[in-house]
């Protein structure tokens, strides 16, 4: 764990810390609201994540977890051509999606998408009440058009080809008001309730 201080705001203090190794460093009920966007997919125990979180947040507090669906229509059409829903194999060889960590490399892609059941019921398992749990769209989910540079769904370029691929957007969004189950991120409000 390391303290830090933001030379910009410096009555605030950051502290670095490894969750996915770690007990959070902070008392029992010490926050009023624990933020975990995009970080549950990266964790190798998220249920202990959870759990900590619980723990360090206050009663009445407020839990906000944001992750990507693992049912959105953008791995549903990733699996129908045959790729893997997660970073190509690839990054993970050449260790662009790694970083050293105890003098071993670690990966830092996602270890794990979820579905919406399941983020529900990790919350309530970890002792959460759902106060509000959605599906909703991101406008750069969209896969781009096969043969472009950009056929990767993780390629560089695939923002500087969105406007040549702007049908294939409108589609898209089609598609996911048709079939909601398959939006591309969840949003998840849970609270700990007063005892």
């Amino acid at each position: 764990m390391m303290i830090e201080r933001d030379n910009r705001n410096p009555d605030i203090n950051y502290i670095k810390s490894d969750i996915d190794d770690f007990d959070l460093p902070f008392a029992d009920e010490s926050f009023d609201i624990v933020i975990l966007h995009n970080v549950i997919e990266h964790l190798s125990d998220p249920p202990r994540v959870l759990q900590e979180s619980f723990r360090v947040l206050a009663y009445g507090g407020i839990l906000s977890l944001v992750t990507e669906n693992q049912a959105c229509l953008r791995n549903r059409l990733k699996l129908l051509m045959g790729r893997s829903i997660y970073f190509p194999l690839d990054n993970w060889l050449s260790r662009e999606d790694r970083i050293v960590k105890a003098g071993r490399w670690v990966f830092t892609g996602h270890v794990r998408e979820y579905t919406l059941a399941e983020i529900k019921y990790m919350l309530l398992r970890s002792g959460f009440a759902l106060e509000r749990v959605t599906l909703h769209t991101a406008a750069y989910t969209l896969p781009p058009l096969p043969g472009t540079r950009c056929d990767s769904l993780y390629g560089d370029n695939f923002l500087e080809n969105m406007e040549r691929n702007r049908w294939m957007l409108r589609l898209y969004n089609i598609a996911e008001s048709l079939l909601p189950q398959c939006k591309y991120m969840i949003s998840a409000i849970a609270s700990k309730k007063n005892r």
